[in-house]
């Protein structure tokens, strides 16, 4: 346990220790989980400081901007995969201009995934759902 908390695992060489934190080559791709309303976007409800309509034209202040940033989330496998992560992406950039959180150190780069009051958005060819206790879940439409 002492190794383990030193950041290593007791006895393993650092290929093991890869394979333990990361059982895949895959990409992945982590987004930020927000949820959009008639006012804006929100946090989701499960988070602390919820019903805060959250500023896209200007800077975050530190404190939303670390709780936004408690909402990432990595996107499932199949949006990651190398025929359609660019599409992703480039969705997932052009739906909202968030230039200005690039000043806020916990905001800066990232992506947001806005889903409705149902949990639901649709990006590239993915219909997707989120559930507290599911989590996001995707199907390939079409």
């Amino acid at each position: 346990m002492i190794s383990w908390l030193s950041g290593g695992v007791a006895g393993a060489d650092d290929r093991a220790v890869q394979g333990h934190v990361r059982d895949t080559d895959a990409e992945t791709l982590e987004v930020l989980l927000l949820v959009r309303t008639p006012d804006g976007l929100r946090l989701a409800p499960w988070i602390d400081g919820d019903g805060v309509v959250i500023p896209t034209a200007s800077t975050p202040s530190w404190r939303l901007g670390r709780s936004i940033a408690r909402c990432t989330l990595p996107l499932p496998r199949a949006m990651t995969a190398p025929d359609v992560i660019d599409e992703v992406i480039a969705e997932l950039k052009g739906r909202i201009d968030l230039s200005a959180w690039q000043h806020n150190p916990w905001l800066a780069g990232e992506l947001v995934l806005e889903i409705d009051g149902d949990g639901c958005a649709r990006v590239g060819p993915f219909d997707l759902h989120y559930d507290l206790h599911r989590g996001l879940h995707v199907v390939r439409a079409g």
